[in-house]
């Protein structure tokens, strides 16, 4: 099955300052030789060497920040990165991720599961760096599922990248401290499935399945340990926390 492997996000901001990409490509091609595709903002090219070994460059019009964080800009650098893909396969991880293991090895990893809350045909690779447990004393605890890196079934990473409608139609009068980028990026995926029965801003009416939520969506795996991933504007944070 053919293969391709999407670096979205901004290169260098004020924020952070410093530009990975050619280490992350660098790391990427240590064990890929597919298509590798750069979706981020017009402007941000000027961070990119002539000589990158990679396939297609994909520049957008920076949307700016929010509606919560910099959800918008995940989104969107992340659909147009995955829309001129070709790959049956896709990888889609930020542009400060460095992967030094081929992770699509890891696709058909804990294949059971229950119906409970289940929208892919088969599990999405994430990492368990910012996958919050929902029985941590962490808040948000239920449906906190990291955005760093997603591997996948093309179809089920097209499911996993429709939430631009939420992101336009979100009522930010309504959002609290339990609302975060990862939540509502996983609701809205639950919401489009299963309609009212997921609330965006109050997800209390069905934690009892977070867990489930998760075993069920995802192949959750240690970053560092297992996938050989650094996230290099975190590297100070641990590998597993409390």
């Amino acid at each position: 099955m053919k293969k391709s492997v999407v670096i979205r996000g901004s290169l260098s901001y004020e924020r952070h300052p410093q530009n990975f990409i050619n280490e992350i490509v660098e790391s990427i091609r240590e064990w890929f030789s597919g298509e590798l595709i750069i979706s981020t903002w017009e402007g941000q090219e000027k961070y990119l060497d002539n000589n990158l070994p990679i396939n297609k460059i994909v520049l957008t019009k920076d949307p700016g920040s929010g509606p919560v964080q910099q959800w918008k800009r995940q989104a969107i650098s992340y659909q147009k990165g995955i829309e001129v893909s070709s790959g049956d396969l896709i990888m889609v991880t930020r542009s400060d991720m460095v992967h030094k293991k081929d992770l699509f090895q890891y696709l058909n990893l804990y294949p059971n599961y229950t119906d409970d809350l289940k929208v892919f045909s088969k599990k999405l690779i994430v990492a368990n760096m910012m996958t919050i447990r929902p029985d941590s004393d962490e808040y948000p605890n239920c449906f906190r599922v990291s955005d760093w890196v997603q591997v996948g079934n093309r179809e089920d990473i097209f499911i996993w990248s429709n939430v631009l409608q939420s992101i336009l139609e979100l009522d930010e009068t309504k959002l609290t401290s339990m609302n975060c980028t990862e939540t509502l990026w996983f609701l809205s995926v639950l919401k489009n499935k299963f309609g009212d029965l997921i609330d965006l801003y109050d997800s209390s009416n069905i934690n009892y399945l977070a867990w489930e939520a998760i075993v069920n969506n995802f192949i959750v795996l240690d970053t560092r340990t297992t996938m050989e991933s650094w996230n290099r504007n975190w590297d100070f944070q641990p590998e597993y926390c409390p």
